[in-house]
């Protein structure tokens, strides 16, 4: 019965202090998706009334105080988003990514519905927003609410510098450039030089489209944007200690992890069925929610069901074109898997990724080792990071042959390193006071209740790159020097003459 009474209490306290929030989505990819919709759903279940534009709706009607600003219409600008993220160099990767984010970011703010928020005097005490692209931090300053950013991944360049924590181009490098340490002296000047590149483009190209986008959509009246953007409260961060740079944060990053990891749900019975009954262990394989089959070469797609063929294990293969070139009874294909389930299975001895980082994530939490085949944006770093970790083998894509894929497929399924050393990992994520979710949801809390958390701003913030690096300092400094020694030199000049026509004096006196 007391138990009974102080759940009430506590349910009351929570409606109490209810608040109005807006949970802002725009990237149509399930996977960056499957982050944030666990974060609004469980304010909404806290008694706060949650409004989310979300391009992969929940559509759960137990959510009562959750609703939904569909939007998956933006999965038409979608389409191309395999030739446009798949660049080898760095800056042609940003400039086409960047470009890319405004299509389905211009398509939801001209949306009607997403224009009324925060008009005719609609209030939101919090604004939860993707912030890949700085444009949705206007919707804190439209709604008179204060904003939190939340990304799928680490955090961008960009992201550390608003928030203000340290950054350096040596020591926490970006996710997309090659991860390989210690760095010679020719990769730290290309790190420094992409670095230098990012915060320009970022600065002089990024936020003014936006800025224009803003004022088309959002009103002429609001500030510059990059003001509106470094008074953002707060970001969350998908980062763990094993898959990324043990790096100083401001108080204002708050590092999730593994948000989108639940308990496993029972297999439907065919899965069950197959997998138990998997006597020589179980592969599954998947390249995620973006990379369908059909986005492979025909090379690529032969090298794989072939390899697949000839393995001793059962495999489950997430393939969505029709007519998969194979009758063997070990393959079962499906154009969707539950994939956290079917990586609780006992039986699964191996996963064979993409390397996205929540399908790792995923990996680690089950303890799977993998088979890591990146394809584009940050898989490649993933995937060195994970075979550095000795929880994956990597494997190129322009190169996979059937020998290659065949045998790192067995070395992981066989070599019980792998699994240990998984293992091993997943007990570190484990051992944690806070899940990543609860860690989001209690600061998303802190910040509607003290209305920002202005109080906890880092002052490397409010400095531009030359006072953090102490530049002035350094040319006030170089300057003093070099005029003492110009002064200097001009004195010793005139002594010497001045000495010199003295000696001339007294030797002609002399003579």
């Amino acid at each position: 019965m007391l138990l009974v009474k102080l759940s009430l209490l506590s349910y009351l306290f929570t409606c109490s202090y209810a608040a109005r929030i807006l949970a802002v989505v725009f990237i149509p990819s399930l996977s960056h998706n499957l982050v944030f919709r666990p974060i609004y759903r469980e304010l909404s279940l806290r008694g706060h009334q949650v409004v989310a534009v979300a391009p992969n709706p929940l559509n759960d009607s137990t959510l009562t105080n959750l609703t939904e600003i569909d939007v998956s219409y933006v999965y038409e600008r979608n389409k191309n988003m395999q030739s446009a993220l798949n660049f080898d160099s760095y800056t042609e990767f940003w400039t086409n990514t960047f470009q890319w984010m405004m299509l389905p970011a211009e398509d939801i703010l001209k949306d009607s519905r997403v224009q009324r928020l925060c008009e005719g005097g609609e209030k939101f005490d919090l604004v939860l927003l993707e912030a890949l692209l700085p444009v949705f931090y206007a919707f804190g300053t439209k709604c008179d609410a204060p904003t939190v950013g939340m990304i799928s991944m680490d955090g961008l360049l960009s992201t550390h510098s608003i928030q203000g924590s340290v950054i350096h181009p040596i020591l926490f490098d970006d996710m997309l450039l090659p991860y390989q340490k210690p760095l010679g002296l020719v990769e730290k000047i290309l790190y420094v030089y992409s670095f230098l590149w990012y915060k320009w483009y970022y600065n002089y190209r990024v936020v003014p489209q936006c800025d224009s986008m803003m004022r088309k959509y959002l009103g002429q009246h609001l500030p510059p944007l990059d003001e509106i953007e470094v008074n953002s409260s707060m970001a969350f961060i998908n980062t763990n200690v094993v898959m990324n740079p043990i790096r100083p944060l401001s108080p204002t990053v708050v590092p999730m992890g593994f948000v989108q990891i639940r308990a496993p749900n029972a297999l439907s019975q065919d899965l069950q069925s197959v997998l138990d009954n998997a006597k020589e262990g179980a592969v599954y394989f998947s390249f995620g929610s973006n990379t369908k089959s059909s986005h492979l070469s025909p090379l690529m797609r032969s090298v794989i069901i072939k390899t697949f063929e000839e393995l001793p294990y059962t495999v489950l293969c997430k393939w969505e074109t029709d007519g998969v070139p194979s009758s063997k009874r070990n393959l079962v294909v499906k154009k969707w898997f539950p994939q956290a389930d079917i990586l609780a299975h006992p039986n699964v001895k191996v996963f064979i990724t993409h390397a996205g980082l929540q399908s790792i994530e995923e990996s680690i939490v089950r303890g799977v080792p993998m088979v890591a085949v990146p394809l584009f944006g940050d898989q490649k770093m993933n995937a060195e990071k994970s075979a550095k970790l000795e929880i994956a083998i990597q494997l190129d894509k322009d190169t996979l042959s059937r020998d290659s894929f065949k045998s790192a497929i067995i070395e992981v399924a066989e070599n019980k390193r792998y699994r240990d050393r998984v293992r091993e990992l997943k007990s570190i994520v484990e051992d944690q006071p806070m899940t990543g979710l609860e860690r989001a949801v209690w600061w998303s809390e802190y910040v509607i209740r003290h209305r920002g958390a202005r109080h906890l701003r880092s002052a490397v913030a409010d400095v531009s790159l030359a006072e953090y690096l102490l530049l002035d300092v350094l040319a006030a400094v170089l300057s003093v020097l070099l005029i003492a020694g110009i002064v200097s030199y001009k004195l010793a000049r005139l002594v010497g003459k001045l000495t010199l026509c003295g000696w001339r004096r007294n030797k002609a006196k002399e003579s």
